[in-house]
């Protein structure tokens, strides 16, 4: 809940709710503006928080929160590009024991990979990263079945298809592709399971 500060859980049979981050629970890092919430496979949470431009893990027994990375890089943890304004996320396939999260951010118009383990970040896609239509403001991001990332733009407006290996970019859903009810402002994606 953006206005309250809050991560809530909810119950899928009763509808209740409950608190499982909140400023006035546990300690350490603040939560002012939660904007993308992210399940990493050690079952901690992962909460991208616009105003301090952090992300942050919480654990769930104890609503403690451990910044991992800190987006502007002069502020720690982790290095490598500043990502100031965190919109989507979505959290790439294990490796051994290393938790890896994609993230998009609509300052910088990138995609960025980001160790959680190291809070460590780089660019994998942007418009000077990769070949394709050029990011206007990329607003969420989904992991395809293929390994491919969707990313939705809000300015686009349309639906790209990103090579995480080489950043490329094709318009899945757009303008210029597919037929339907024409995007006007766009803001989340998901993919089928």
């Amino acid at each position: 809940d953006l206005n309250r500060r809050v991560i809530l859980s909810i119950d899928p049979e009763t509808g209740d709710r409950a608190v499982v981050a909140s400023n006035d629970l546990a300690c350490c890092s603040k939560i002012r503006a939660p904007r993308a919430i992210a399940m990493d496979w050690d079952g901690s949470m992962i909460i991208a928080d616009t105003h301090y431009h952090s992300l942050i893990r919480v654990d769930l027994a104890t609503g403690e929160r451990t910044t991992i990375s800190s987006a502007l890089s002069r502020s720690g943890p982790g290095t490598g590009p500043d990502i100031p304004h965190i919109l989507g996320t979505a959290m790439l396939p294990q490796e051994g024991s290393t938790s890896k999260l994609l993230a998009v951010d609509s300052f910088v118009d990138a995609v960025f990979r980001i160790d959680l383990s190291t809070g460590d970040r780089t660019i994998v896609s942007s418009n000077e990263i990769g070949e394709g239509p050029r990011y206007v403001d990329p607003f969420d991001i989904a992991l395809a079945s293929d390994g491919f990332a969707w990313v939705i733009d809000k300015n686009l407006p349309g639906l790209l298809r990103v090579d995480l290996a080489t950043g490329d970019r094709t318009l899945l859903s757009g303008a210029d592709a597919g037929k339907g009810l024409a995007f006007k402002k766009p803001v989340s994606v998901a993919v089928e399971a």
